[in-house]
């Protein structure tokens, strides 16, 4: 199977200094369609709505696919990802019943010049993910049913600050928020 990269605007939000909102907002809003810019983010692992391949989940490899990031707008100190699940199961509702989304990917302080994130590496300082594990956890959904991840990447216009070396996926969000130039979306679906 040959290499296909899919050129996608999807997802693009340009908020210069917007103040950051509560975390769970990710889940709240997962894709907007914006054609003011082209900063894009792709793989050549799967299109963007596509399926996921079994490789990079839990029932596979547990490998991050390989990403790409095109036309980073100007300004851009860092670039900041996220990668979430926005469907709610029964594991992801807290003992007080307050709905939480699952986080399986925090990563800060990438290069804004970089191009390719590789197949199982990571660059940048990683955030710890809902498993509290630091690094990537692929999908897994703990039911049958087919769930939604978004790869989300925020271009920043600073840079976080030095205590942040360990940190949440929650803390990493309200920084990428409250400094955001623009963010795209990459969608993807997997069902065990």
């Amino acid at each position: 199977m040959g290499i296909m990269t899919i050129l996608v605007t999807i997802g693009v939000v340009i908020a210069f200094h917007k103040k950051a909102e509560a975390p769970s907002e990710l889940a709240a809003n997962p894709v907007t369609n914006t054609p003011m810019t082209s900063f894009t983010l792709t793989s050549p692992a799967f299109e963007n709505g596509g399926s996921i391949p079994s490789r990079f989940t839990c029932d596979g490899e547990n490998v991050n696919p390989e990403l790409h990031i095109e036309n980073v707008p100007e300004g851009t100190k860092t670039l900041v990802l996220f990668v979430f699940d926005i469907n709610i199961s029964n594991h992801q509702v807290s003992q007080s019943g307050e709905i939480q989304q699952f986080n399986l990917w925090a990563i800060q302080s990438i290069p804004s010049d970089t191009t390719i994130l590789k197949e199982g590496v990571t660059i940048g300082v990683v955030g710890f993910n809902s498993n509290m594990k630091r690094g990537y956890t692929g999908p897994c959904p703990q039911d049958t049913n087919e769930h939604q991840y978004v790869f989300r990447l925020y271009a920043v216009s600073d840079y976080p600050p030095e205590s942040f070396n360990v940190v949440t996926f929650s803390e990493i969000e309200l920084f990428a928020k409250e400094f955001e130039i623009a963010h795209v979306d990459l969608v993807g679906f997997y069902k065990p």
